[in-house]
């Protein structure tokens, strides 16, 4: 008897139509059916030369099946994932397929899988049940080809410490206004689903949307100092170069503006006017001050590399609105793009879904902080800055856990904004740049609004920044002096301290009498005002004198010694009930000063050299002379 392999199927038995399966199944391209001939077996027929009773022609005998104990079934979910995964092998090298061309082809293959199951089963007489052909995709099989044809992830933006975070769902895009970027759009990958599978009900889309958010990879946003993604390209700054997208690199935002080498200023003039215009020389007449130029461009030029550790808020701050500030964020949002920014004054942080921009920006760039507006719970703005984990809440979607990285503006149109945090941690951050030049009565609007719009304004100006080597912001001396009194008059404990330093004649300052001194002088300067908790006061304190060479705050009591010896006459100026001498002339400010009930030791400020010995030492030293 021949093997099993040369015979031909059963005459009863319809044979695989192998052109079917293997050519249809692709849009009619050539195949390699090897694979496929794999599925057609083929069974003996016994007595096939026999003749009929009657002596006559041969009678078509139905063949004996025979059981086969060692036959082991292929189950349903194992021959559909083998066979989609051997289809989208196949079809890897034709990206232009339609998921209608997709969906139908990989039903056929699968059939043809499962019907060659089925003859092996019919023939080894199995006892596994029969097995039949399927009309549509599962979920599964859905969300493996959806993977497959198009680059989706899961974005962690935890980096790496929390991996339950990575809920975001984002797709890459190979061309378009998005090229280069992998974008969140549940919309899209929910159509995606619904055109493989058409049957598919909303419920059950969302579930295999979910599945598919199970199998995607996980991935960091791309976060490299160097890289700068543009509209043509990601500009390299260690190569200085432009070079091409790829999907390897998980950007989800980009500038606005193409690189251009040779990028040159332009000079414009304006047809009405006459005036002429050019940007170079525009950054320099927005303001007076040495060295806040050239600042104004590393802003710039850091608000495109968001990535770098700057470590500062640039604060643009000005007492009118014609003092170009503006201007100048809106010259930054035309480089960066609409998408590549958000605006979130320092009032709004700590406010539900502030920071859902978060996400996808890494560039805050905020032009209008309301002018009296208190910040009051600035914990999410220091996390944002510092880059420490941030809870960030999303519209009706679960929350995520932020570690961000990024650059952020605030302008402001008052020299002395209010915020509630006013710890060193939170102050040191700040880089005031003074914009107090006005242009009232010559300002051209035209500028913002057609200027800084311009293709070849912008491409210069890209150019102009990408070029700039800076890893740090420079600090000019106007800006340091801003930043001394905005200190100041947001830190009421240190301009308090600041005004009275050098006033105080004891060397020994409780800590009490100081925060009655604090509050009356308080009352007076900020007439309803509310001053600090003596918590706050003294953390804020001990805060400020940290590293002082002539004051100090020891750790526990001191004795007072001749320490409060001389006259207070603060305490008489502002009425200090508790610290007054209980004898003295109540229109003496020495008797009154003279404190008569001090107590052996104290909390205490304490003067670092006594001005007693301050002033032996002065002493002696015109003695010599």
């Amino acid at each position: 008897m021949a093997s099993e392999t040369d015979q031909a199927p059963p005459p009863n038995e319809e044979a695989p139509d192998r052109d079917r399966g293997a050519t249809e199944a692709f849009g009619g391209a050539e195949i390699n059916t090897t694979g496929t001939e794999a599925f057609l077996p083929v069974e003996a027929s016994e007595n096939d030369s026999s003749t009929s009773a009657s002596g006559g022609a041969p009678a078509k005998l139905k063949p004996k099946r025979v059981h086969d104990p060692s036959f082991k079934a292929t189950s349903k979910e194992t021959i559909v994932a083998e066979r989609t995964a051997t289809y989208l092998t196949m079809i890897a090298a034709n990206p232009v397929l339609t998921p209608t061309a997709i969906r139908d082809g990989l039903l056929r293959f699968i059939n043809d899988g499962l019907s060659a199951e089925a003859r092996l089963r019919h023939k080894a007489v199995a006892k596994a049940p029969a097995i039949g052909n399927i009309d549509t995709l599962d979920e599964a099989t859905v969300a493996t080809v959806v993977l497959a044809r198009n680059r989706i992830v899961r974005l962690d933006f935890t980096r790496g410490s929390d991996s339950k975070a990575a809920q975001v769902v984002a797709m890459y895009h190979e061309a378009g206004d998005h090229a280069g970027l992998y974008v969140e759009d549940d919309k899209a990958i929910g159509l995606l689903i619904g055109a493989l599978a058409p049957s598919m009900r909303h419920h059950a889309i969302e579930s295999a949307f979910k599945r598919l958010a199970d199998m995607a990879p996980v991935v960091l946003p791309t976060q490299e100092k160097h890289l700068v993604p543009v509209r043509n390209g990601v500009f390299d700054t260690a190569r200085m170069e432009l070079r091409p997208f790829s999907p390897e690199w998980v950007f989800l935002s980009k500038c606005a503006v193409d690189y251009d080498p040779n990028a040159e200023s332009p000079v414009i003039t304006h047809p009405v006017d006459g005036s002429v215009w050019e940007i170079e020389q525009w950054m320099t007449e927005l303001s007076d001050d040495e060295g806040v130029s050239e600042l104004l461009w590393e802003i710039i030029g850091a608000s495109l590399r968001p990535h770098e550790n700057w470590d500062r808020v640039p604060y643009l701050v000005g007492p009118n609105g014609n003092g170009g500030k503006g201007s100048v964020l809106e010259l930054m949002h035309n480089m960066v793009g609409r998408e590549a920014y958000v605006s979130i004054p320092l009032a709004r942080f700590g406010k539900p879904f502030a920071l859902t921009g978060l996400l996808r920006s890494s560039r805050v760039l905020t032009d209008e902080n309301a002018v009296g507006a208190l910040a009051q719970d600035l914990d999410d703005f220091k996390a944002v800055v510092t880059g420490d984990p941030v809870m960030v809440d999303r519209k009706y979607k679960d929350p995520v856990m932020l570690h961000w990285s990024g650059f952020m503006v605030q302008c402001m149109n008052t020299m002395a904004p209010k915020v509630k945090d006013k710890s060193a941690s939170f102050m040191r951050r700040a880089l005031v740049v003074p914009m107090t030049k006005r242009f009232t009565g010559i300002e051209r609007k035209y500028i913002k609004k057609q200027y800084l719009a311009r293709e070849d304004v912008l491409r210069y100006a890209l150019k102009r920044a990408l070029h700039m080597d800076h890893v740090e912001l420079s600090e000019p001396l106007v800006c340091r002096v801003a930043w001394g009194s905005w200190f100041s008059a947001n830190n009421s404990v240190r301009g308090f301290w600041e005004e009275f330093e050098q006033q105080f004649a004891w060397d020994l300052l409780p800590l009490s009498f100081l925060y009655d001194l604090y509050k009356a002088w308080f009352a007076e300067v900020e007439p309803g005002g509310r001053a600090e908790s003596y918590k706050d006061f003294l953390e804020a304190i001990r805060s400020h004198l940290d590293g002082s060479a002539d004051w100090q705050c020891p750790a526990g009591p001191e004795r007072i010694k001749k320490l409060m010896a001389a006259p207070e006459p603060l305490i008489a100026e502002y009425d200090l009930v508790k610290w007054k001498n209980s004898l003295a002339n109540s229109y003496d400010p020495i008797s009154v000063g003279s404190f008569d009930k001090p107590k052996a030791s104290y909390r205490c400020v304490l003067r670092t050299v006594p001005a007693v010995a301050q002033a032996a030492s002065t002493d002696d030293e015109g003695a010599d002379g």
